[in-house]
């Protein structure tokens, strides 16, 4: 009964599956910009208390479409059951935002303060924005990680994946550092010292042209730690962390771009590998 129904809704949906599901990774790739925009703004402007909750709602509203299209998709999909069986980590993950997004609307607080109430650490409470946050780094990690897929489709030479990979993470890093709430002085720095910061910390050359120390704030030290590790792993434990995260397994095109740029037979055979992920 229910499989002949199941039928039936895949049948009347089937004229509207391609155009909803393209909409929503159009709406989707939007969202992720302007939630990513926003906690930016949120650590790299002074912001007043009514500014910050009005942009708690923006996030929020950000994670409540993110649920939406979740449920759509299942909804889309043609076997439900083994669309969640295959997703499931996004599975988990939405369906922890719906009981806090209900918690929130009905009853006025969210799983997390519940949470912390009933262990009796009530200052952790104040600490929701960072769930907020962190489940938004979560969902766009998710998707970026899906993203990963297209790369071998645009055959890269590897020495230009390793390049492009640098020079992405450096611009990234100089724009951050650019930010006001990212230096201790009034202003922010210059465009070549931030660039120059970037660079060196992405390369960890160990150069400077300020004192790291007094010159950049917490934050600040955040995203040149952030800049030390992500160029540290160089290009190698980068595309094999996606690959591997992607699919769980590196496929032969994935295997053969590594293979291509340390040069040897195998992707878990030469010490050299073991070398250059450590330089």
């Amino acid at each position: 009964m229910l499989n002949k129904l199941r039928e039936k809704l895949n049948l009347a949906i089937y004229d509207s599956r391609t155009s909803v599901l393209g909409t929503l990774q159009i709406l989707s790739f939007l969202v992720s910009i302007t939630a990513i925009s926003i906690l930016i703004y949120y650590y790299g402007f002074p912001i007043s208390s009514e500014m910050k909750e009005y942009l708690l709602l923006i996030i929020k509203s950000s994670l409540a479409f993110y649920v939406l299209r979740y449920f759509i998709r299942v909804f889309y999909s043609y076997k439900s059951l083994k669309f969640i069986r295959e997703n499931w980590f996004e599975s988990i993950l939405m369906n922890l935002l719906l009981i806090d997004g209900i918690g929130d609307i009905f009853f006025g607080t969210t799983l997390e303060k519940k949470i912390f109430e009933q262990l009796g650490l009530y200052s952790l409470s104040h600490f929701y924005f960072l769930f907020i946050q962190l489940y938004i780094l979560l969902i766009v990690a998710f998707e970026l990680v899906k993203r990963t897929a297209i790369l071998p489709r645009l055959k890269l030479n590897p020495a230009l994946m390793f390049v492009l990979s640098f020079v992405i993470i450096i611009g990234i890093g100089t724009g951050l550092l650019m930010l006001p709430e990212m230096t201790t002085i009034p202003g922010n720095i210059s465009f070549i010292d931030a660039l120059f910061t970037s660079t060196s910390a992405s390369c960890v050359t160990g150069l400077i042209v300020v004192d790291t120390a007094t010159y950049f704030t917490t934050k600040g030290h955040f995203i040149i730690m952030a800049l030390i590790k992500l160029g540290g792993l160089n290009i190698i434990a980068f595309a094999g962390f996606f690959a591997l995260a992607s699919k769980f397994g590196i496929g032969i095109k994935q295997h053969s771009v590594i293979e291509d740029f340390v040069s040897r037979d195998s992707l878990f055979s030469s010490k050299g590998l073991l070398g250059k992920i450590i330089i």
